[in-house]
């Protein structure tokens, strides 16, 4: 049995509203550690939102959340100590090489020694599948390189949570399996938190021990993939989940 202290996020009536527009209307949340856990929904359900609450981007206007044990009202900074996060919008510094990206990055987030921090970044370059163009300029870099690189930063902090908002969105097929790949080799690494599109889900669908599906800003459903699958799908049977959850 799950124990409290054994769950990584934890929200209870999450909202946020902008001005009249409700963007979150409280979410009930529970992701396990050492879990994967997809977030899903179309444009404009709140997912993003959420993870910016969860990060301390924006202050919720309602109910409360702990990541860790923490507050995320009130301790945003120690939160975001322990979390690697990628947005949906990568930005680089393009004239700067993959390996000098990630030793820029490593000297504000990574705390070791010179050789460390060089030892980091060589295993991070590693594990995306990078270390051959880990001196190639970023401009170089095509849309799945780009995400893999995106990825490697996310984690150059080695932190407990990794945050992905839409890992895989923009990419063709081989650059799609390519951060699908690195994602599945990240399973023994990192509670995963997924987000992404209804399309594609079959590709998803083996990443994720459960998912949360959300429209207009409500929490639908929270299940198991187990149950989604016997059900036909992720979205085809969401009406179902949300009227059994």
């Amino acid at each position: 049995m799950t124990q409290p202290n054994d769950y990584a996020i934890e929200t209870r009536g999450l909202s946020k509203s902008f001005g009249s527009v409700q963007a979150l209307r409280g979410v009930d949340l529970r992701v396990s550690r050492h879990s994967i856990f997809g977030f899903l929904g179309p444009n404009g359900a709140g997912k993003t939102t959420f993870i910016k609450l969860l990060l301390g981007l924006a202050r919720p206007s309602g109910g409360s959340a702990t990541v860790f044990g923490r507050d995320i009202a009130t301790d945003s900074v120690a939160i975001r100590e322990r979390i690697g996060y990628l947005p949906q919008q990568l930005r680089f510094v393009e004239h700067m090489t993959a390996r000098e990206n990630l030793r820029f990055a490593a000297r504000f987030f990574f705390s070791a020694p010179a050789d460390g921090i060089r030892r980091r970044c060589d295993e991070m370059l590693e594990l995306v599948g990078l270390i051959d163009k880990a001196d190639r300029p970023i401009k170089g870099f095509s849309g799945g390189e780009k995400q893999r690189l995106g990825i490697a930063l996310a984690q150059i902090n080695d932190p407990d949570l990794l945050i992905l908002d839409e890992p895989a969105s923009a990419l063709d097929p081989l650059g799609r399996q390519a951060v699908l790949d690195i994602m599945t080799r990240l399973r023994a690494r990192h509670p995963l938190l997924l987000h992404a599109y209804p399309r594609r889900c079959a590709a998803r669908e083996r990443q994720r021990r459960h998912s949360g599906s959300r429209a207009g800003g409500c929490q639908r459903a929270n299940r198991p993939i187990a149950q989604w699958a016997r059900w036909g799908g992720l979205y085809r049977n969401a009406e179902r989940a949300a009227a059994e959850f």
